[in-house]
């Protein structure tokens, strides 16, 4: 009776310790998440991030996600997806570089896959550049970037000066100097313009660098310009080699279009006097000859479909 009165009393004190060793036991499989709920709450939780992310609420979104991070019943890449994730936030939609750079960190710490790390290093840069910590922004440059083989001196070129462990070479500032008007060229012929016009050049290497590390090469307005700019690049190059360029001149053309434009173009003028003007209007006539018999051809090619009941 005595022992058995005694087990009794303890009763409550030894289901505490297995109600505790439980409880560890099941924290430890992922059955109990902070803050008490269940396993998957993590994942809902996830879902009310993205869809404040997606309303725009930036901030709230940042907030619901952050819990995450703590929670040890989550696997550490999906965790480094949602530091990144709140470091993505903070960059692009709050402009708060410090937090972003924080919880880059923290992404790169629960060890993610190297496409991810590469990236960080990137967005890291531009946090510390934008924050005015260049030394940090070009420490992890370094740290995520190889070394550039084109930034090495050709055999028997000149260094005339380096930016880190990039050498400026006298070619490369000769080749800038050449991009000038030959009226400016002129101007730095003394070593002593040479010099100044090599500060200028690395100050303009330098300025560009900063704004990369910023991420303004980013800019999406900015690249919708780039892309612009470089489709019309693209279309004057085959247009040059397409049509400029395979369009021949002879006396015989030149005279036959002077006698049918003589009096609509050239006012009757004879034709040693308006010579220049009537090649140049032969070749304007030919190019467009050319060019509409080259949309025709690729219109023909391709799978194309217009709709003239449409267009009216």
């Amino acid at each position: 009776m005595t022992i058995s009165g005694s087990v009794s009393r303890n009763i409550p004190g030894l289901l505490a310790v297995v109600l505790a060793g439980l409880a560890a036991v099941f924290a430890t499989q992922g059955y109990f998440v902070r803050g008490g709920g269940a396993a998957d709450d993590w994942e809902a939780r996830v879902r009310r991030a993205a869809e404040l992310q997606n309303n725009k609420l930036y901030a709230a979104a940042a907030a619901e996600f952050a819990p995450l991070l703590d929670n040890p019943a989550i696997p550490d890449e999906k965790r480094a997806n949602y530091a990144f994730t709140i470091g993505q936030i903070y960059q692009d939609d709050l402009h708060d570089y410090e937090n972003a750079a924080a919880f880059f960190v923290r992404a790169r710490a629960f060890h993610p896959r190297p496409g991810l790390d590469h990236e960080i290093g990137q967005r890291l840069v531009e946090c510390f550049e934008n924050l005015g910590r260049s030394f940090d922004a070009a420490r992890q440059l370094a740290d995520y970037t190889a070394p550039d083989d084109k930034s090495k001196a050709a055999p028997g070129d000149v260094i005339v000066a380096k930016i880190g462990d990039r050498q400026i070479t006298l070619s490369e500032v000769e080749a800038e100097l050449q991009k000038l008007p030959a009226a400016v060229q002129g101007e730095f012929t003394t070593p002593e313009k040479k010099k100044d016009f090599v500060k200028q050049y690395i100050g303009m290497e330098l300025l560009y660098a900063s704004a990369v590390r910023r991420g303004l090469d980013r800019n999406p307005e900015l690249l919708r310009q780039y892309g612009e700019l470089k489709k019309q690049l693209v279309l004057d190059q085959m247009l040059r080699t397409e049509v400029i360029d395979k369009i021949s001149v002879t006396d015989t053309d030149l005279d036959l279009f002077y006698r049918a434009h003589k009096s609509d173009l050239f006012g009757d003028k004879p034709l040693n006097e308006v010579r220049p003007q009537v090649e140049l209007e032969y070749r304007r006539m030919k190019q467009r000859e050319k060019y509409a018999e080259m949309i025709e051809k690729l219109i023909t090619a391709e799978p194309v479909t217009i709709y003239d009941d449409r267009l009216k």
